[in-house]
Protein backbone atom coordinates (compact mmCIF):
# COMPACT_ATOMS: atom_id res chain seq x y z
CA UNK A 1 0.00 0.00 0.00
CA UNK A 2 1.43 3.68 -0.95
CA UNK A 3 1.96 6.02 1.76
CA UNK A 4 -0.16 8.32 -0.15
CA UNK A 5 -3.12 6.76 0.53
CA UNK A 6 -2.46 7.22 4.62
CA UNK A 7 -3.54 10.47 6.30
CA UNK A 8 -2.82 11.64 9.85
CA UNK A 9 -5.82 12.84 12.02
CA UNK A 10 -4.49 14.77 15.17
CA UNK A 11 -5.87 17.11 18.23
CA UNK A 12 -5.56 20.46 18.56
CA UNK A 13 -2.00 20.37 20.96
CA UNK A 14 -1.98 23.67 22.96
CA UNK A 15 1.37 23.98 25.51
CA UNK A 16 0.32 25.11 29.22
CA UNK A 17 2.47 27.80 29.15
CA UNK A 18 3.26 29.25 32.84
CA UNK A 19 3.96 32.46 33.98
CA UNK A 20 7.93 31.20 34.49
CA UNK A 21 8.33 30.04 31.21
CA UNK A 22 5.71 31.61 28.53
CA UNK A 23 8.28 33.01 26.26
CA UNK A 24 9.97 29.97 26.05
CA UNK A 25 6.41 28.23 25.08
CA UNK A 26 5.24 31.10 22.66
CA UNK A 27 8.31 30.15 20.83
CA UNK A 28 7.64 27.03 20.78
CA UNK A 29 4.56 27.72 19.76
CA UNK A 30 5.13 29.51 16.85
CA UNK A 31 8.06 26.41 15.46
CA UNK A 32 5.87 23.76 15.65
CA UNK A 33 2.49 25.81 14.35
CA UNK A 34 0.55 24.76 18.66
CA UNK A 35 -1.52 26.88 20.74
CA UNK A 36 -0.85 28.31 24.21
CA UNK A 37 -2.73 27.57 27.50
CA UNK A 38 -2.42 30.73 29.87
CA UNK A 39 -1.48 29.57 33.14
CA UNK A 40 -0.61 33.22 35.01
CA UNK A 41 -3.88 34.33 35.78
CA UNK A 42 -4.94 31.13 37.79
CA UNK A 43 -2.50 32.38 40.76
CA UNK A 44 -4.57 35.15 43.41
CA UNK A 45 -1.25 37.55 43.28
CA UNK A 46 -2.12 38.31 39.75
CA UNK A 47 -5.74 38.96 40.09
CA UNK A 48 -5.09 40.98 43.28
CA UNK A 49 -2.06 42.79 41.92
CA UNK A 50 -1.92 45.22 39.06
CA UNK A 51 -3.35 42.17 36.35
CA UNK A 52 -3.94 45.36 33.91
CA UNK A 53 -0.53 45.88 32.68
CA UNK A 54 -0.41 41.89 32.89
CA UNK A 55 -3.09 41.39 30.74
CA UNK A 56 -1.32 43.95 28.32
CA UNK A 57 1.84 42.34 28.34
CA UNK A 58 0.17 39.10 27.09
CA UNK A 59 -1.98 40.39 24.68
CA UNK A 60 1.18 41.52 23.08
CA UNK A 61 3.49 38.46 23.32
CA UNK A 62 0.33 36.19 22.32
CA UNK A 63 -0.31 37.68 18.98
CA UNK A 64 2.47 35.37 17.13
CA UNK A 65 1.09 32.11 18.37
CA UNK A 66 -0.31 30.38 15.24
CA UNK A 67 -2.53 27.95 17.68
CA UNK A 68 -5.59 28.72 19.78
CA UNK A 69 -5.37 30.58 22.74
CA UNK A 70 -7.05 29.44 26.06
CA UNK A 71 -6.91 30.57 29.61
CA UNK A 72 -6.98 28.15 32.47
CA UNK A 73 -8.60 30.06 35.70
CA UNK A 74 -8.40 30.74 39.36
CA UNK A 75 -8.55 27.51 41.39
CA UNK A 76 -7.03 27.30 44.45
CA UNK A 77 -9.55 26.79 47.26
CA UNK A 78 -12.16 27.39 45.02
CA UNK A 79 -15.32 25.66 45.20
CA UNK A 80 -18.18 25.79 42.88
CA UNK A 81 -21.61 25.58 44.15
CA UNK A 82 -20.23 25.30 47.74
CA UNK A 83 -22.48 24.33 50.75
CA UNK A 84 -20.75 27.72 51.73
CA UNK A 85 -22.19 30.90 50.50
CA UNK A 86 -19.68 32.74 51.26
CA UNK A 87 -16.80 30.03 49.41
CA UNK A 88 -19.45 30.37 46.38
CA UNK A 89 -19.64 34.37 46.33
CA UNK A 90 -15.49 34.34 46.51
CA UNK A 91 -15.45 31.68 44.20
CA UNK A 92 -17.76 33.58 41.47
CA UNK A 93 -16.16 36.56 41.79
CA UNK A 94 -13.05 34.74 40.70
CA UNK A 95 -14.49 33.10 37.81
CA UNK A 96 -16.15 36.75 36.63
CA UNK A 97 -12.51 38.09 36.60
CA UNK A 98 -11.44 35.36 34.87
CA UNK A 99 -14.37 35.85 32.24
CA UNK A 100 -13.45 38.81 31.71
CA UNK A 101 -10.04 38.77 31.42
CA UNK A 102 -10.50 35.62 28.98
CA UNK A 103 -12.50 38.22 26.91
CA UNK A 104 -9.45 40.80 27.09
CA UNK A 105 -7.31 38.43 25.51
CA UNK A 106 -9.45 37.40 22.70
CA UNK A 107 -8.74 33.64 23.86
CA UNK A 108 -11.35 30.77 22.80
CA UNK A 109 -12.03 29.25 25.84
CA UNK A 110 -11.82 29.26 29.92
CA UNK A 111 -10.92 26.53 31.53
CA UNK A 112 -12.20 26.34 35.59
CA UNK A 113 -12.61 23.28 38.11
CA UNK A 114 -15.82 21.98 39.47
CA UNK A 115 -13.60 20.64 42.32
CA UNK A 116 -15.97 18.10 43.33
CA UNK A 117 -14.44 16.42 46.62
CA UNK A 118 -14.85 12.56 45.27
CA UNK A 119 -13.83 11.09 48.76
CA UNK A 120 -16.67 12.88 50.62
CA UNK A 121 -19.37 10.90 51.09
CA UNK A 122 -22.09 13.09 53.27
CA UNK A 123 -25.51 12.52 51.85
CA UNK A 124 -26.14 16.01 52.47
CA UNK A 125 -22.79 16.93 50.28
CA UNK A 126 -23.20 14.54 47.00
CA UNK A 127 -26.92 15.03 47.14
CA UNK A 128 -27.32 18.51 47.00
CA UNK A 129 -23.91 19.38 44.83
CA UNK A 130 -25.55 18.29 41.36
CA UNK A 131 -28.43 21.16 42.06
CA UNK A 132 -26.39 23.82 43.31
CA UNK A 133 -23.92 23.68 40.54
CA UNK A 134 -26.51 23.65 38.09
CA UNK A 135 -27.53 27.33 39.46
CA UNK A 136 -23.66 28.69 39.76
CA UNK A 137 -22.89 27.26 36.64
CA UNK A 138 -25.93 28.45 34.60
CA UNK A 139 -25.76 32.04 36.29
CA UNK A 140 -22.20 32.08 35.27
CA UNK A 141 -22.95 30.77 31.54
CA UNK A 142 -24.98 33.99 31.41
CA UNK A 143 -22.40 36.39 32.46
CA UNK A 144 -19.81 34.78 30.01
CA UNK A 145 -22.19 34.76 27.54
CA UNK A 146 -22.78 38.40 26.00
CA UNK A 147 -18.54 38.27 26.27
CA UNK A 148 -18.30 35.81 23.93
CA UNK A 149 -16.62 33.56 25.97
CA UNK A 150 -17.10 29.28 25.83
CA UNK A 151 -16.39 27.90 30.03
CA UNK A 152 -15.45 24.42 29.84
CA UNK A 153 -14.20 22.56 33.32
CA UNK A 154 -11.76 19.89 34.03
CA UNK A 155 -11.53 17.77 36.76
CA UNK A 156 -10.31 14.52 37.78
CA UNK A 157 -10.29 10.84 37.74
CA UNK A 158 -8.98 7.91 40.24
CA UNK A 159 -7.62 5.46 37.55
CA UNK A 160 -4.19 3.62 36.15
CA UNK A 161 -2.84 2.98 32.96
CA UNK A 162 -0.07 0.34 31.71
CA UNK A 163 1.31 0.26 27.82
CA UNK A 164 3.86 -0.59 26.09
CA UNK A 165 5.36 0.26 22.49
CA UNK A 166 7.29 -1.57 19.96
CA UNK A 167 10.01 1.31 18.11
CA UNK A 168 10.52 -0.34 14.28
CA UNK A 169 12.29 2.40 12.87
CA UNK A 170 13.92 5.63 13.91
CA UNK A 171 10.86 7.64 14.06
CA UNK A 172 7.71 5.38 13.52
CA UNK A 173 6.79 2.92 16.61
CA UNK A 174 3.52 0.38 17.38
CA UNK A 175 2.29 0.35 20.65
CA UNK A 176 -1.03 -0.58 22.82
CA UNK A 177 -2.28 0.34 26.17
CA UNK A 178 -4.97 -0.62 28.84
CA UNK A 179 -6.39 2.32 31.07
CA UNK A 180 -8.56 1.82 34.07
CA UNK A 181 -10.37 4.84 35.38
CA UNK A 182 -13.11 5.60 38.10
CA UNK A 183 -15.28 8.94 38.55
CA UNK A 184 -17.30 8.93 42.13
CA UNK A 185 -21.12 10.66 40.89
CA UNK A 186 -23.86 11.84 42.95
CA UNK A 187 -26.07 8.53 43.87
CA UNK A 188 -29.10 10.67 42.64
CA UNK A 189 -29.14 11.71 38.88
CA UNK A 190 -29.15 15.52 38.50
CA UNK A 191 -31.70 16.95 36.06
CA UNK A 192 -31.23 19.51 33.91
CA UNK A 193 -34.41 22.75 34.13
CA UNK A 194 -35.23 21.27 31.05
CA UNK A 195 -36.02 17.92 32.52
CA UNK A 196 -32.69 16.23 30.96
CA UNK A 197 -31.66 13.78 33.42
CA UNK A 198 -28.03 12.87 33.87
CA UNK A 199 -27.79 8.91 32.50
CA UNK A 200 -24.20 8.32 35.04
CA UNK A 201 -24.56 8.19 38.63
CA UNK A 202 -22.62 6.71 41.80
CA UNK A 203 -19.36 5.17 41.24
CA UNK A 204 -18.47 4.67 37.40
CA UNK A 205 -15.55 2.44 36.34
CA UNK A 206 -14.14 2.58 32.95
CA UNK A 207 -12.12 0.07 31.23
CA UNK A 208 -10.22 0.68 27.86
CA UNK A 209 -7.72 -0.77 25.53
CA UNK A 210 -6.29 1.28 22.74
CA UNK A 211 -3.53 0.81 20.15
CA UNK A 212 -1.51 3.37 17.87
CA UNK A 213 0.92 3.73 14.96
CA UNK A 214 3.53 7.11 15.90
CA UNK A 215 5.78 9.55 14.36
CA UNK A 216 8.13 10.74 16.64
CA UNK A 217 8.69 14.55 15.75
CA UNK A 218 11.97 16.16 17.24
CA UNK A 219 11.50 19.27 19.14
Amino acid sequence: MSLDRWFIVADRVLLSADRNNVEECIDLAVEHDLGIEVMAFAYPDILDGSWENTVATYRAILRRVPGPITLHGPFMDLVSGSPDERINQVSFQRYQHAIHITSDLNAELLVLHANFIGSLHNPVYRQGWHQRNMIFWEQLAEYARPRGVTIRTEGYTVGMAVGAAYLFSPAWSFGAAVRYGSWFLPEKPAKSPFGDEASLRGQVNLFSFGINVAYRVPL
